[in-house]
């Protein structure tokens, strides 16, 4: 058996045909969907990309697991915690998986795989050899400095609009002009032997094409040899979404987009982070409209698609489909402009954190569709259940997925979510309503603004946009309490030893020249 795990990063789940969409954004995904099983309640258990995938592939909600917050803002204490955790390639590993992973996020997410950005993986190199001989990690979870100071942004943001920068010059080209830089750089790429990691200015072998190639690479490389498992991270669809030109014509050609002037919006997060990202789209260009940039998100969504489509036609003609698990899934979703929250997932409403799920093997029933409240820590128990290997005593705050598909039992009436990036929140929703503690009192980091100063509490049957905060009906606090008692009765994490990861400081900087921090 074979698993194959793939994230497009941001992409929410209303953006999808097989969740009701009305533009044809995926239709390979739609048609994996009607072979497999659909999950159409599926929760992000947090709103960033590095405690979602330590969510993912280690079975615990983010207060389990210890980390919580993102990128450069990610704590020495929570770093340790990472050391402690054992993660599902590990185990997989552990038990005859060649383990592949594409992508270049790099840190703790390295652990467990053969070959991590298209090289070998030594683990050994995961750590930094001084490591933990150092101080003790700082006893707190909170970042030392969460501010974004609007004068700060405005030095580097454009008098009129952003060329296109090192970090996203490729994007500007044309299809025919993508496909051979793509080439040329990986003709390099072979020679020189270097992994993704180190390209914070070579997009063009990490975009979803590039990406797809070295994935079709290991899919035949191992195939019908031996047990594999490939998980494949798409950035495509995170901002600045890197749709090819012609995808973006086609769907502003055959579909119709709000008309909202985009300096609308650029005047309410002027001098801010949120307003540095929205150029980063503009690809030298800014926008008239703001459907132009949902076109482009669009576009992006329907090129990961294209190339799901490809990786799935080399599993079946390499004889694997039917014995391989599928997963499609996201990290997060992403806000186009609902709540004032422009292309960007911070917030907890469900555009930001309701995911697509969907999974496909030989042994499910295709068709199928889930309404039942499923989340992101249920992932690795799925997979460890579906390729019949023990989770050594793993303790996991979810639970296998194959329960429901096999028609048994499933008891549970909520789902929960964490947020500390953006702004620091924490949320239960059921079917009727969702209630959304602010744990603090600043506004959103990337935006300068308060979307709200105090809890919230939306009444999802009358309300399903989420549009009315009705904190004062006295129902909100029985969801608090809940709330509470979830987070207090989860087994906490226990710090380890002091660490710092060999690569942060390259992905980092990679980050931050894409816009992503």
């Amino acid at each position: 058996m074979n698993i194959v795990v793939l994230v497009s990063d941001a992409m929410r789940a209303r953006n999808l045909g097989c969740y009701g969409y009305d533009k044809d954004t995926s239709p390979w995904m739609d048609r994996i969907a009607a072979e497999g099983v659909r999950f159409s309640h599926a929760f992000s258990a947090i709103n960033s990309t590095d405690p979602s995938f330590t969510t993912m592939f280690t079975g615990k909600h983010p207060v389990s697991h210890g980390l919580r917050n993102h990128a450069k803002w990610v704590t020495a204490l929570e770093k340790s915690y990472m050391t402690g955790l054992r993660f599902l390639p590990e185990i997989l590993h552990d038990n005859g998986f060649v383990t592949i992973g594409l992508d270049w996020l790099g840190k703790w997410h390295r652990k467990g795989y053969d070959y991590y950005g298209g090289l070998k993986n030594d683990p050994a190199t995961i750590v930094r050899p001084d490591s933990g001989a150092g101080d003790a990690p700082q006893t707190s979870c909170e970042p030392p400095c969460r501010k974004s100071s609007s004068r700060d942004w405005k030095k580097r943001l454009p008098k009129l609009s952003l060329m296109p920068s090192r970090g996203n010059w490729y994007y500007a080209l044309g299809d025919g002009a993508r496909r051979a830089v793509r080439g040329y750089f990986r003709r390099r790429q072979q020679r020189s032997g270097k992994g993704l990691s180190g390209r914070k200015r070579r997009p063009m072998l990490s975009d979803a094409a590039g990406l797809t190639d070295l994935a079709i690479d290991s899919i035949r490389q191992f195939a019908g040899k031996q047990s594999f498992f490939l998980f494949v991270h798409y950035w495509d669809t995170h901002i600045p979404y890197t749709a090819p030109r012609s995808l973006v014509r086609h769907f502003l050609n055959n579909y119709r987009y709000p008309e909202t002037p985009t300096a609308d919006i650029l005047a309410k997060v002027a001098g801010t982070k949120a307003e540095h990202l929205i150029h980063k789209t503009t690809r030298g260009k800014t926008p008239g409209t703001i459907g132009e940039i949902m076109a482009l998100y669009d576009a992006s969504i329907r090129y990961v698609d294209e190339n799901v489509g490809r990786m799935y036609a080399c599993l079946e003609e390499s004889g694997v489909l039917d014995d391989t698990l599928l997963v499609i899934t996201a990290d997060h979703g992403e806000s186009m402009t609902e709540h004032d929250i422009y292309f960007d997932h911070h917030g907890l409403y469900d555009p930001q954190i309701r995911v697509p799920l969907i999974m496909r093997h030989g042994d499910i029933r295709g068709g199928a569709v889930h309404d039942e409240f499923v989340q992101h820590f249920d992932l690795a128990p799925t997979i460890l259940d579906m390729a019949g290997v023990s989770d050594d005593g793993a303790r996991f705050d979810g639970q296998s997925l194959m329960d429901l598909v096999r028609g048994g039992s499933w008891d549970r009436p909520c789902v929960f979510a964490e947020e500390m990036c953006g702004q620091q929140k924490r949320m239960i929703r059921d079917r009727r309503f969702k209630y959304i503690a602010a744990l603090n009192d600043e506004p959103c980091v990337l935006c300068r603004r308060y979307h709200c100063r105090t809890d919230e509490f939306y009444d999802l049957v009358n309300d399903p946009g989420e549009s009315r905060n009705i904190i004062d009906d006295p129902r909100h606090v029985e969801y608090k309490r809940q709330l509470e008692a979830y987070i207090e009765g989860l087994v906490k994490p226990q710090a380890g030893k002091s660490v710092v990861f060999a690569d942060e400081d390259e992905v980092n900087k990679r980050l931050e020249a894409l816009g992503y921090i």
